[in-house]
This record gives structure tokens, C-alpha cells and sequence, in this order.
């Protein structure tokens, strides 16, 4: 296998594959380049390439279900974790403000806005409305 060094400056006068012995012994030298490897065409051809390939952010099948087979609805978690508590308090009549979860998490608001998103809306494919009242304050809720 052949290494050539690249350097990260353009014009440098060093040419593309030739490495100077004192680089070679300098600790520092690296510093500012990357080395390149040519493609290898014989591994290339050797590995066939499945044709089923599939992307970590490939939605699951309709019914819901995970990469380990079981259900996402399933997931019931611990009774005393922060989510189960978020989740109570989004499964209220009236929901749940930012402050309120801020507060009984001792998260800030942006870890709270991406737990929703995130863990809740995205992982868990719940509908979480979210709206603003009259004095300002967000409130989140599940909706059916």
C-alpha cells in the first residue's frame, strides 16, 4: 500500500507525494495534513453490495414497530423516570406548560423542547400539540 501526504496549503512548494526525513521523524509534522490512500479497485470488486440496504432514519413499517421487532407502544418505561413523568403530565386535560416541566425536571427549556420533539414526537410517534395562552406561557399536550 502506498501513502502519499497531502498538504493543506495550496501552492506549498513540497511536491504532492514526497515526504522530507525530517518530517518524517518531526512529531509535529502531521499537523495540517491528512494522508490519502489510492482507492483499491480488488476490494471494491470483491465485496458484493447487498441490495436491501437500509437507512438509520428509515421509517418503521406501519405497524410501528422497532428494529428489535417489538412495539413501540409497548415501551412502557419506568413509573418513576423523568419521561413517564412528562408523559403524565402531557396526558392531562390541560397539558403541561414549559415552565411546569422545566421545573419538575430541573431541565432547561431547550432540553425539554428537544425531548418533545425528539424523543416523544419523532421515537414514539405521539402527536403533541403545542399552543401559546393568553398570558404567554407554552403549553404542550397529547393529542389523540
Amino acid at each position: 500500500m502506498t501513502e502519499s501526504i497531502v498538504s493543506a496549503t495550496p501552492g506549498s512548494a513540497q511536491a504532492e507525494g514526497e515526504v522530507r526525513p525530517d518530517d518524517a521523524a518531526n512529531k509535529n509534522s502531521g499537523r495540517g495534513r491528512r494522508r490519502v490512500s489510492p482507492p483499491k479497485a480488488a476490494d471494491a470488486a470483491a465485496k458484493p453490495r447487498s441490495s436491501k440496504v437500509m437507512s438509520h432514519r428509515t421509517k418503521p413499517a406501519a405497524g410501528g414497530t422497532t428494529r428489535s421487532g417489538k412495539n413501540k407502544g409497548a415501551r412502557a418505561g419506568r413509573q418513576d423516570s423523568k419521561k413517564a413523568t412528562i408523559l403524565d403530565m402531557l396526558h392531562r386535560p390541560k397539558g403541561a406548560t414549559l415552565s411546569e416541566i422545566m421545573k419538575t425536571t430541573k431541565w432547561q427549556a431547550h432540553s425539554v423542547r428537544g425531548f418533545i420533539s425528539g424523543n416523544l414526537a419523532k421515537k414514539m410517534e405521539l402527536t403533541i400539540s403545542s399552543a401559546r395562552r393568553e398570558d404567554g406561557e407554552r403549553v404542550y399536550q397529547i393529542t389523540k
